[in-house]
């Protein structure tokens, strides 16, 4: 019995770990979509670094 204690210690840490990759990966990526407040925020920093030139 004391020869599968490693093993039992191995399997729980893999387990642990599949696991909080699993919550982590299903909120999914972080990409911003496009969106007009995005294209408006991005057409104003533009027309600031224009203006500082």
């Amino acid at each position: 019995m004391a020869t599968l204690a490693p093993f039992a210690v191995l399997l729980a840490y893999l387990l642990r770990v599949l696991t909080v990759m699993k919550r982590t990966l299903a909120i999914g990526p972080f990409i911003l979509r496009g969106t007009e407040q995005l294209e408006a925020v991005r057409q104003e920093e533009s027309t600031e670094i224009q203006s500082n030139r």
